[in-house]
């Protein structure tokens, strides 16, 4: 249901950072943040089968941690760990379920490889493991392979290989398997 008495949403975003770089095989960074939100605009209901109506959140807050290392495990190849911590409150709205603000993952973390073979192979290999808000923590495995090598690059992409069942958004199935496969061509370098 709709609400013709919304108020535009403002925001201010605060984000301090620090990468750490030394000569070495290992790099890292760190960054913190806080999103200070006013009339905020979702969707909210009282109860399970209650209709979803538009409404401001007055005073929605957002303060988070992401973090990461990556290491160079050869001239060929490198391993990226990342984690991201996000906590959300709002004071203004009273019991019951939004649709959107508060179905945000929690904690992230990803595992990402990356290796350069002989013959311009190129393989990449993620594995995300996400836990959002009253739900079950899932993970997400994706591969990618190319050869890159003069002005026609072939590819192939799996996401999501164990065809996990998760929602990003409460009751929208997210794809399961796939498949992508194609031919990049490149014009001009």
């Amino acid at each position: 249901m709709g609400n013709p008495h919304l108020l535009p949403e403002s925001a201010w975003t605060y984000e301090a950072g620090l990468d750490w770089r030394p000569a070495g095989r290992i790099h890292g960074d760190l960054t913190v943040f806080e999103r200070r939100e006013r009339n905020g605009i979702d969707y909210y209901r009282t109860s399970a089968d209650g209709i979803w109506q538009a409404l401001n959140i007055d005073s929605l807050n957002f303060s988070g941690v992401e973090t990461g290392i990556g290491i160079n495990l050869s001239r060929a190849q490198t391993l990226d760990l990342r984690y991201s911590w996000l906590l959300g409150t709002q004071n203004t709205i009273p019991l019951g379920e939004t649709k959107y603000t508060f179905n945000y993952p929690t904690d992230s973390a990803v595992v990402a490889w990356q290796a350069s073979l002989p013959k311009n192979v190129l393989l990449r290999s993620r594995i995300g493991i996400l836990n959002r808000r009253a739900r079950d923590p899932y993970a997400l495995w994706d591969f990618y392979a190319a050869f890159d090598r003069g002005s026609v690059h072939p590819f192939l992409q799996l996401a999501n290989i164990t065809s996990t069942s998760y929602q990003e958004i409460q009751g929208v199935d997210m794809p399961g398997r796939s498949v992508l496969g194609g031919i990049e061509l490149v014009l001009h370098r």
